[in-house]
């Protein structure tokens, strides 16, 4: 499993958002260490344009996600005892880890 600063530096090189935290709906997931891409097809960088990313569609959301060397499209949807939105902005929240995140260095 990749530690917190690998998977902070990856999200940094691919200029996206780091998975802190799972999501499983069905068949379904993204994982710890994935890197959000895009939500509703929109590039974000940073948690705060994912969020608002997947306020553009009430009922699911939809991120392209950066795992194991792959881009992965995934779509959740919001149900009575699900709320998508939600549950994006809990899995990429960086409440609690490192905000240092050590420069790539370059050849």
């Amino acid at each position: 499993m990749l530690n917190q600063f690998d998977v902070a530096r990856m999200a940094r090189l691919l200029r996206g958002v780091a998975v802190w935290s799972g999501i499983v709906q069905g068949a379904r997931s993204i994982r710890y260490g994935d890197v959000v891409l895009r939500v509703h097809g929109v590039r974000v960088g940073n948690p705060t344009i994912a969020r608002e990313a997947a306020d553009l569609d009430p009922d699911s959301v939809h991120l392209t996600v950066f795992r194991d060397g792959q881009e992965l499209e995934v779509e959740f949807e919001t149900s009575p005892d699900f709320d998508a939105r939600e549950a994006v902005a809990r899995a990429i929240a960086s409440e609690g880890l490192p905000v240092f995140v050590p420069a790539v260095a370059s050849h």
